[in-house]
């Protein structure tokens, strides 16, 4: 009897071999399933550890850059999908709970636009009336401190 893909793919991400799953099933004796299985827990039970201990550096550690906050930002909805019902017919179902998971969606769905569009712009050159050249994506900034786009200055690509 061989265990199909979908029962598999858990015991193969805790480090099992095919091998090692295949005989899970087989007619290989108790205390070997046993000892097996005991692996596997323990296998299970340290990823686990190392998971949450990879979560708290990350939360310990301030984001740097917008791409970062998106990427936490989706790590904590994976998270929270698992946990929160959103379906009303669902028993653990909480109106509370499901809103604030649907506003955490709209806005990292947001960010992903934002940061999205952001990559798009075409960064233009534009320079304080000293000569020092800033980018395009600052532009709104230099108009409100009096700086001057400069056409004859070359464009500088995609940013």
């Amino acid at each position: 009897m061989k265990l199909p893909d979908w029962a598999a793919e858990p015991l193969r991400l805790a480090g099992l071999s095919r091998q090692e799953i295949d005989g899970l099933v087989t007619d290989t004796p108790v205390e070997e399933q046993n000892e097996a299985m005991r692996r596997a827990e323990l296998e299970l039970e340290r990823l686990d550890a190392e998971i949450e201990d990879l979560e708290a550096i990350l939360a310990a550690r301030p984001s740097r850059t917008l791409d970062e906050i998106e990427a936490r930002l989706g790590l904590v909805l994976e998270r929270l999908r698992d946990d929160v019902a959103t379906s009303p017919d669902d028993l653990y179902y909480d109106e509370r709970d499901a809103r604030t998971l649907a506003m955490l969606e709209r806005v990292h769905a947001d960010c992903r636009t934002l940061l999205a569009r952001d990559r798009r712009i075409p960064e233009r050159t534009v320079a304080l009336h000293e000569g020092n050249v800033i980018s395009y994506r600052f532009k709104a900034m230099a108009d409100a401190s009096g700086l001057q786009e400069c056409p004859d200055l070359p464009q500088t690509g995609d940013a």
